[in-house]
């Protein structure tokens, strides 16, 4: 008799290979898309003519140095000791200040962004920042995948997260140094908390997590202070069953963090008042025409669509979740998350983002058209519908590619026109058939928008039928084989 004792080894469970298989998804989609950022970075070159930095980037980049080198929130002194030549190689950098009663105060008043790149700014300057920020975009990736997940299949959820995380507007803004790109990752974690499977455990986890996030997020520009508010209503609906519980340790970082803010009003300004958010908006805030609604997704020059058009698969996806009763309610509390900043931004005078890439002021809400685009991309494959989302992804890659390579096509400029058709294309003509949302001509610019729409329906539909073709000439072919054998 043998006394060799056999030991039954128990197969995995469902369960443990399922979570086998997100693991191995996250880590990924991060590997990938930083891998994808850092080439950019490191062997893209910048096109001639441009700096190194644009836009407000050098005055963050020099509150940085100051709360660094001078332990003071005022660079005055670093703008006359030229200190911004450590990351800005531009001929001169005019001063980002403002006139606050009788004091001088930084045009960017918020300290939310500044701190946050600190440590990345001591380690490795303006580069240590870059590489900070890319690997902080890129996990915010995996948490719109994980938030993707509560939706859809984890298959879709992989591939349509890793794609936008690598075109137009990710792969450009994960290097921006702006507030933008840090609330992207802040409401991707929050919804990846507020979305996913929740145990009478880590409530209290996910509690603090979103409400430190959310009340992290009026720090880097008080703009944002909407989106806070309604994504913290989404969440305490979400978890309206163990309210007390939400509510008790939400409560904390909140008070907390508004307690911050209306200290650093005080140390800032001397004081709590209204005139304190004029000091950014100038002489007013509202456009004349509140043509920056329309013009934030359609606008030629400065639209996420024209640079990012696989983006127009969130409008699918939220008529297939509204259909849906088991995401209706979710999907119109994102609905109004959404709509309550874009709106916020659409009636701003300074819509068109000034000397930032095309669709910054987009890029915090993001995530949520994410989320919708994942929804259009499964009920489509559902459907065998694949011409359309292959089409629009096509087009956002070549599109990608060209910004990629010459970056100066991705700023907009405050022109009528997109510096895709007037540069690289050289070509007035055709952008006379796309809407442009800056001169005053009301009815030509939506006229041209319906047309598009039309247009854009029609080829819809024909490439809905040629579906519809393919598949029944492949049926054909594949019987016509079967029967030959």
């Amino acid at each position: 008799m043998s006394n060799e004792v056999k030991v039954k080894i128990p197969s995995p469970t469902p369960q443990f290979c399922s979570s086998l298989g997100h693991i191995q998804a996250r880590w990924s989609i991060i590997l990938i898309v930083f891998v994808v950022y850092m080439g950019v970075l490191f062997l893209v070159p910048l096109p001639p003519g441009m700096t190194i930095t644009n836009g407000d980037e050098p005055h963050y980049l020099l509150l940085a140095h100051s709360l660094f080198y001078d332990r003071d929130f005022d660079p005055i002194n670093n703008y006359d000791n030229e200190d911004w030549r450590r990351f800005y190689d531009g001929y001169a950098l005019s001063p980002h200040l403002s006139q606050y009663h009788d004091r001088i105060v930084p045009h960017h008043q918020m300290p939310g962004l500044p701190f946050f790149i600190l440590p990345a700014y001591v380690l490795g300057e303006r580069i240590g920042v870059l590489v900070f920020l890319s690997l902080c975009m890129a996990m915010a990736i995996v948490f719109l995948y994980d938030a993707c997940c509560a939706y859809v299949r984890p298959e879709v959820a992989f591939i349509v997260c890793l794609f936008l995380g690598i075109t137009y507007p990710l792969i450009i803004f994960s290097q921006q140094i702006y507030p933008e790109p840090v609330a992207f990752v802040l409401v991707s974690l929050v919804l990846a908390k507020t979305l996913g499977s929740s145990t009478a455990q880590n409530i209290r986890w996910k509690a603090l997590i979103c409400s430190t996030a959310l009340a992290f997020l009026p720090l880097l520009h008080y703009k944002m202070a909407p989106i806070s508010v309604t994504l913290f209503i989404f969440f305490l609906w979400r978890y309206r069953g163990q309210l007390k519980r939400v509510i008790c340790w939400s409560t904390g970082p909140i008070l907390l963090f508004a307690g911050l803010m209306v200290a650093w009003f005080f140390i800032l300004f001397g004081e709590l008042s209204i005139d304190i958010f004029r000091t950014q908006t100038g002489h007013g805030y509202l456009s004349e025409d509140l043509a920056g609604i329309a013009g934030l997704f359609f606008d030629q020059a400065h639209g996420l669509f024209f640079y990012a058009p696989v983006y127009i698969l969130a409008f699918v996806g939220i008529l297939i979740s509204l259909c849906n009763l088991n995401t209706r309610n979710d999907t119109w509390f994102l609905i109004a998350a959404y709509l309550v900043y874009h709106i916020l931004m659409g009636v701003w005078q300074d819509w068109t983002g000034g000397l930032s890439a095309t669709a910054r002021y987009i890029v915090p809400i993001l995530p949520i058209l994410v989320i919708f685009v994942a929804h259009a991309v499964e009920h489509l494959h559902q459907q065998r519908q694949w011409l359309q989302p292959l089409s629009l992804a096509g087009l956002s890659i070549w599109l990608t590619l060209l910004v990629v390579y010459d970056r100066l096509l991705m700023f907009g400029h405050g022109q009528p026109t997109s510096p895709i058709l007037r540069e690289h294309f050289q070509s007035y003509e055709l952008a006379t058939w796309f809407p442009t949302f800056i001169t005053n001509t009301f009815w030509y610019s939506y006229g041209l928008l319906i047309l598009n729409i039309g247009i854009f329906i029609t080829i819809w539909y024909v490439l809905s039928a040629m579906n519809r073709i393919l598949i029944a000439a492949v049926l054909i072919q594949s019987t016509t084989d079967y029967r030959g054998e």
